[in-house]
């Protein structure tokens, strides 16, 4: 089928976004990523805003199966994309909301939380988070 650029990336973030966007790199062969990026105007990948979105998603909305592998797989897919980036304003605003994924599979502030088994999510935290005072 067809669809607007606005609802296609390149990359693969199934494990995040879900069916949210038509992913192409799925569909064709490297070479076209040219053609779709460059000539269409499809994304390579998503804005890092819309990981944090989905972070502070996946930590409130009630019909979420918390028991799923699919909540641990897509944060660290979010955890170490932000992690790679430098402090942008909306993080600064937004973060105060986010909470961190324990592994007694459920959603904690993270100062509430011993945060030193996921690399991504600990350098995120240390580097973003100044303000927190972890256990």
């Amino acid at each position: 089928g067809f669809c607007r650029p606005s609802e296609a990336l390149w990359f693969d973030r199934r494990s995040v976004f879900g069916r949210r966007f038509h992913y192409l790199s799925r569909l064709y062969d490297g070479d076209f990523r040219e053609f779709f990026v460059s000539i269409l105007g499809v994304a390579e990948d998503c804005r890092p805003e819309l990981f944090a979105d989905r972070w502070l998603e996946l930590s409130i909305d009630r019909s979420v199966d918390l028991s799923s592998s699919e909540v641990e797989d897509a944060l660290t897919v979010i955890y170490d994309t932000l992690e790679r980036l430098a402090v942008p304003h909306w993080f600064e605003r937004q973060h105060r909301e986010l909470k961190v994924w324990t592994k007694r599979r459920l959603f904690a502030a993270p100062s509430q939380v011993f945060i030193d088994d996921m690399p991504g999510l600990s350098r995120l935290v240390h580097r973003h988070f100044r303000d927190l005072e972890l256990l």
